[in-house]
This record gives C-alpha cells, structure tokens and sequence, in this order.
C-alpha cells in the first residue's frame, strides 16, 4: 500500500463521513425550531462583531488612534517631494536658459512637471 492509496482511502472515508453527517436529520420542536434559528442568526452577527473590533485594532496599530501615524507619514511624503522638486529645478534652471531672464523656484517646477505627466498620461 502506497502513500497515494493511503491518501485516497482517506479521502473516500472523509466524504463518507460528511455524507452521513449531512444527511442526518432530526425532527425539532417549535421551540428549538426557534432556538437553532436565534443560534444561526447570532453567530454570523457576534463573530462579524469581534471580527471588526480585530480589524479596528489593527488600524489603530497602523494608522495611530487618530490618524497621527498616517499624518505624519504623509508630511515626511510631502517634505521630500519638496526636497526633490527643490533639486530638480536647480538642475533644470542650471542648465536651461529661460527666456524672460527669470527664476524658477521649486513649487513652479513642480506644477510645470506634473502638467507635463498629466499631458504625457492623456496622450497614451
């Protein structure tokens, strides 16, 4: 007896069992009737309850009690995005003349470049 013979017995022993098991019937009451139909209904509601307490819990670890965590994350995002648009533009205005004799600052660069992908973006 191989090991595949071995797991395919067991497969065979395991549905009969679950047939057995879901072809059983007994005959309730009117008031168990109502017991199993309370019992059906409260155990989706009661375990959707601790199950969403669960997923609360792991959005305070994540995100902080009020959002802190995801503030401060988003600032540190913003600050080097301004970081990198600061050196971009002393890149860019190193070695582009402009025309008007003018100066490009960090925040104008980045408008002028994010127009650029949006324009990039529509044309494929």
């Amino acid at each position: 007896m191989g090991f595949f013979e071995l797991l395919r017995q067991l497969h065979e022993r395991q549905e009969n069992l679950k047939h057995r098991i879901h072809n059983f019937r007994m005959p309730l009451s009117p008031a168990g009737q109502r017991f199993m139909g309370f019992v059906y209904f409260c155990i989706p509601v009661i375990g959707g309850y601790y199950i969403m307490q669960w997923a609360q819990r792991q959005a305070e670890k994540n995100l902080g009690k009020h959002g802190e965590k995801l503030r401060k994350h988003l600032a540190e995002e913003e600050d080097l995005e301004r970081r990198r648009a600061a050196r971009d533009a002393a890149r860019f205005a190193a070695t582009v003349r402009l025309e008007d004799g003018g100066s490009l600052d960090a925040d104008s660069f980045t408008k002028m470049r994010r127009a650029g992908e949006s324009a990039a973006g529509k044309q494929s």
